[in-house]
């Protein structure tokens, strides 16, 4: 018998969670890739590795890109599952069904622009519009699925499903709270390329590069990275405090907690990253903290904008909109 909208089923909601934990290790490991120049340590072979299942690994670089295409096969595999899962115990239109569908759908898309990434020799040293547009692309991407697993995983823990119509202001302030994020990150994703192909040996040397007129394009979004994390981080922090005033309910509190010290951490994290030259290890633990910005956003947005808003006394604010003052 299939479960009804709303009833938790404890089991697919660890598989999702787990999946999207999975996936965040992944695309970090993605990242080593790029900036260890070790997408090319299996050629141009794909989904092989140098032609064969098993190569030789006496390359470092192989190792790596043939780790990451590993795990990112296994993270394929966790998503199918939790997609089988949600179709066995939720009927058509659920939106646990449907949100693990579209994660099905989109990390399928997520191998193609990875193999892309293989075959059209975006890799190692390689510095053309194309590569920069393909990553902006797989980075969009990658946030989509964050989203929807996100999702998945918090309507099969039972949470109340999410509406964006008819939310009033707040609905509005979110939706470019997420336009906001996904811009800064994709003008990092090209920052950190810029960081791999055009290493700074200082921070005079750094800066010089970033305002060259004439230095490669992709320099230039170093600058324009801390430009739109600054300023728009600032937009975050009223997006999370509107939230909190407008829907004060326990969810919406911790998920606005979790955002803001998210983003303070990231701030931290990028004047550091700036300071220390870009380190592989710190591009690292940078990236880490901007995926647990976006889940943390999605899961803010989730428990502000439920379907259904909490019944007990409320009263209007604005425009109409109704702030819930209870739970």
């Amino acid at each position: 018998m299939a479960a009804m909208a709303g009833t938790p089923l404890p089991t697919l909601a660890k598989t999702a969670w787990a999946a999207l934990a999975w996936n965040v290790g992944v695309i970090v490991w993605g990242a080593f890739v790029r900036a260890s120049k070790s997408g090319a340590g299996c050629g141009e072979h794909w989904p092989l590795c140098k032609g064969h299942i098993l190569p030789d690994l006496a390359s470092a670089t192989t190792r790596v890109e043939l780790v990451h295409r590993v795990t990112s096969f296994l993270a394929m595999v966790l998503v199918y599952v939790v997609y089988i899962g949600a179709r066995r115990a939720y009927t058509k239109g659920n939106y646990v069904r449907r949100m693990a569908g579209i994660a099905a759908l989109v990390i399928s898309l997520e191998a193609l622009l990875g193999a892309g990434l293989v075959l059209l020799a975006y890799v190692d040293r390689d510095q053309s519009v194309g590569r920069a547009v393909w990553m902006a692309l797989h980075l969009i991407n990658t946030f989509v699925l964050l989203a929807t697993i996100t999702l998945t995983a918090w309507y099969a823990s039972g949470n109340p499903e999410m509406r964006l119509r008819g939310q009033g202001a707040i609905g509005k302030v979110l939706t470019i709270a997420l336009l906001l994020t996904m811009t800064i990150a994709t003008a990092g994703s090209q920052a950190a390329l810029a960081d791999t192909l055009f290493p700074a040996h200082s921070l005079v040397h750094g800066l010089t590069q970033d305002l060259d007129g004439g230095s490669h394009f992709l320099l230039q979004f170093r600058l324009i990275h801390a430009i739109l994390a600054m300023t728009f981080s600032i937009y975050l922090f009223l997006a999370i405090t509107i939230a909190s005033a407008l829907r004060p309910t326990r969810a919406v509190k911790v998920t606005a907690s979790m955002v803001g010290s998210c983003i303070v951490i990231q701030l931290a994290l990028g004047f550091t990253n700036v300071a220390l030259l870009a380190p592989v290890w710190m591009q690292l633990v940078h990236l880490f903290n901007a995926d647990l910005v976006w889940i943390s956003l999605v899961l803010l947005c989730a428990a502000c904008l439920p379907k259904a808003l909490p019944t007990a006394a409320t009263a209007p604010i604005g425009d109409g909109e109704v702030a819930a003052t209870a739970t």
